[in-house]
């Protein structure tokens, strides 16, 4: 059997085998079963123990580790997978800002002006006509108008 012959060299191949294909392929799967596999490896290390004792350990372990990785936040099996917060925006970017402060760039006139954000500018409303320099927050959004406040 090809456990008996490579021994813990067996489970370290897997692990790194099993991370190669983590590589290659979209998504956050393999990855747990190469910790499975390598932890059984560093176990065979300083236990002697039979092929069916490793291949039960390997099992219960990629079980567990399966099982843990999906309570995790954004944790793989739910399809989020290392998603930041500012993802959820993807091609939402104006609801991002609600909630943010800001400095008026340019006076509301009329309902309407402008604030610089990060690299850009956006155009904002307001129920009443404010100053340049005016600090502001952003309460919500209109497709690429941010509706403003004042901040007292």
């Amino acid at each position: 059997m090809v456990l008996q012959e490579f021994g813990e060299w067996f489970w370290w191949i897997l692990a790194a085998a099993l991370a190669l294909a983590e590589m290659l392929t979209p998504g956050v799967y393999l990855i747990w079963l190469a910790l499975a596999a390598a932890v059984v490896g560093a176990l065979d290390l300083v236990i002697e123990w039979g092929w069916e004792w490793q291949a039960a350990a390997f099992a219960g372990l990629a079980i567990i580790v399966v099982l843990v990785a999906r309570k995790m936040p954004y944790g793989s099996g739910r399809g989020k997978a290392f998603r930041t917060d500012e993802s959820r925006f993807l091609n939402q970017r104006n609801l991002s800002y609600i909630g943010r402060e800001f400095v008026l760039q340019n006076a509301i006139e009329g309902g309407r002006g402008k604030i610089r954000i990060d690299d850009g500018f956006w155009l904002v409303s307001s129920a009443r006509d404010l100053p340049a320099g005016a600090r502001v927050r952003v309460t919500g959004a209109e497709g690429s108008v941010l509706q403003i406040e004042e901040i007292s």
